[in-house]
């Protein structure tokens, strides 16, 4: 990784740290919310698109119809929050692993016995 020198900006997709740009990483754990976060955007508006051809097939719906046709965004941005949380309770994240121990903090000794041990 080459890190650019300058006292502009960083450019898209950097970041700045004591003038120097370094590029920006998602990381996996963002990247899998992320993912599962348009999985439940796309089954929502796929839900939402069903329901509209169904128009009042079903009666439970019936008196919500009016307030579904003008909030269109909102009933998706609701859809996909519920489907989010559903997914989160029946699939949670995976904990990030540890980073290992710097090695300034593992014991240099570890694997040696010491020689106060020895008979």
């Amino acid at each position: 990784m080459e890190l650019l020198k300058t006292s502009l900006p960083a450019p898209r997709g950097y970041y700045t740290v004591d003038k120097e740009a370094v590029p920006m990483e998602l990381g996996q754990d963002k990247q899998q919310t992320i993912t599962r976060l348009a999985i439940c955007v796309v089954i929502a508006v796929m839900l939402y698109a069903a329901l509209d051809k169904l128009g009042g097939g079903i009666p439970k719906l019936a008196p919500y119809k009016p307030w579904l046709e003008q909030n269109k965004v909102q009933a998706i941005a609701i859809a996909a929050a519920v489907l989010f949380g559903a997914s989160l309770a029946a699939f949670p994240l995976e904990e990030p692993a540890a980073p290992p121990p710097a090695a300034s903090e593992a014991d240099p000794c570890a694997g040696f016995e010491r020689a106060c041990d020895l008979p």
